[in-house]
C-alpha cells in the first residue's frame, strides 16, 4: 500500500493520510449516521462533507498507479503479513468479548482475505492488482501514441460504458477493471509528468465537489467510485498534492501506518458493525441534549479524527511488538531457503 525508504514523497505520503481519514470519516458518517433518523439539514450536510471527500479510494489506487507497485517478496511479505496480523486479532478481541468459541476452522478462515467473502472488499481486489501490476507497468514501456490510446480505451470502458451507461464492466467502482483504470491514470500521470497550477487545480476541486453533491442530492444516476465527477475529482486532487513540496520523515512514518486504519475500522464481519453500534450509542446520548442534528454530524467528525490518530497509535504499537518483527523474520526465512535453493541448483 505504501512504497518504502528513501523513496517517499512526503507530499503524496500527506495526500495518502488524507484520504485515509476521508475513508474512516465518510464509513462514519455512511454507515453510521445515514442510517439515523436525522432531520434533512444534518443529512444534506452529511452528503456534502462525503461528496467533497468521495476522492479517497481512487486517490489512493493513482498513488500505487504513480509509483508502480512492484512485485517483490519483501512488498507481498508486508502486505500479506500486515493483513493477516489484523485479521486474527479483530477475530480474537471480538471472539472474546463476545464469548465466542475460538475454533481452529475459525481461524484458517480468517485467512481467506484474498478471496470471495473477503471481510475488506479493498484488500481482495488490491491483491489482483498486485499481483497482475508487473504486466500493467509493460504498458509505459510503449511509445506515448499507444499509452494515450491505451488510456481512451479504459475511459470509454470504464467511464462511458461503466459509469454513464451502467454495463456490468464497472457498475460501481468496486471491482478489478475500475482498480486497474485508476491505475493506469496514476501511472499514465507519471510518463506524461503531468503538472497543473495549484490555484486553478483548488478552483477545479471546488467546483466539482459541489457538482458531485447536486448529482447525489437531485440525481444520483452515478454509482459508487466510478461517478465520473468523482474521478475527475480524485485526479485534481492527486495533482495538486503532486505540486506540493514537502520533506517530512514524520509523515512518512505516519502514512505507513494508514492501510492498518483500513483494516481496523472497515472488516466486514466485526469492525465496521462495532462501529455502527458505537455511532448509534453516541446518538442515542447526544439526542438527549436536544442539540440539532446538524451538531450531531460535526461531532462525528471529530469523533472520526480522534478515531484516526487513536488507530494510527495503535497501529504504531503493534507495529513495534509483532508486525515489523513477523515481517522481518519471514523476510529472513525466504532469503535463506532461497539461497538454499539457489546453491542446490547450481552445484
Amino acid at each position: 500500500m505504501s512504497i518504502s525508504g528513501n523513496n517517499r514523497l512526503s507530499n503524496l505520503e500527506l495526500l495518502r493520510i488524507i484520504c485515509m481519514f476521508s475513508i474512516l470519516c465518510s464509513h462514519i458518517l455512511y454507515h453510521g449516521c445515514d442510517r439515523l433518523l436525522l432531520d434533512n439539514c444534518a443529512n444534506n450536510f452529511s452528503m456534502g462533507i462525503q461528496s467533497f471527500l468521495g476522492f479517497h479510494v481512487n486517490a489512493f489506487l493513482l498513488i500505487s498507479g504513480y509509483f508502480g507497485i512492484k512485485l517483490k517478496a519483501n512488498s507481498f511479505f508486508r502486505f500479506f503479513i500486515t493483513c493477516a496480523f489484523y485479521s486474527v486479532a479483530i477475530w480474537i478481541v471480538f471472539s472474546l468479548f463476545s464469548e465466542t468459541s475460538l475454533s481452529f476452522m475459525a481461524f484458517l478462515k480468517r485467512f481467506h482475505f484474498f478471496y470471495r467473502n473477503s471481510p475488506w472488499w479493498f484488500v481482495e481486489i488490491y491483491f489482483y492488482l498486485f499481483v497482475t501490476a508487473p504486466i500493467l507497468n509493460m504498458a509505459f514501456s510503449a511509445n506515448r501514441k499507444n499509452v494515450i490510446l491505451f488510456l481512451c480505451l479504459l475511459t470509454f470502458l470504464n467511464i462511458v460504458c461503466g459509469g454513464i451507461l451502467h454495463s456490468d464492466y464497472n457498475l460501481n467502482g468496486f471491482n478489478y477493471n475500475h482498480f486497474v483504470y485508476m491505475y493506469f491514470i496514476g501511472g499514465s500521470i507519471r510518463y506524461f509528468d503531468f503538472n497543473v497550477n495549484r490555484k486553478k487545480c483548488i478552483y477545479s476541486i471546488l467546483i466539482v465537489s459541489v457538482l458531485i453533491f447536486l448529482e447525489r442530492h437531485y440525481l444520483g444516476s452515478f454509482r459508487g467510485y466510478i461517478n465520473p465527477l468523482v474521478v475527475l475529482q480524485s485526479v485534481l486532487v492527486f495533482l495538486f498534492f503532486k505540486g506540493i513540496n514537502i520533506k517530512s520523515s514524520f509523515l512518512n512514518n505516519i502514512s505507513a501506518s494508514t492501510f492498518a486504519v483500513y483494516l481496523m475500522h472497515d472488516e466486514d464481519v466485526y469492525a465496521r458493525k462495532a462501529l455502527v453500534d458505537l455511532v448509534e450509542q453516541i446518538y442515542a446520548l447526544f439526542s438527549a441534549t436536544h442539540y440539532p442534528d446538524i451538531m450531531f454530524i460535526i461531532l462525528m467528525v471529530f469523533f472520526s479524527f480522534v478515531a484516526f490518530i487513536g488507530l494510527i497509535c495503535v497501529d504504531r504499537l503493534l507495529r513495534f511488538i509483532f508486525i515489523n518483527h513477523l515481517i522481518n523474520q519471514t523476510n529472513h526465512l525466504y532469503k535463506t531457503i532461497s539461497k538454499k535453493i539457489y546453491y542446490e541448483l547450481n552445484h
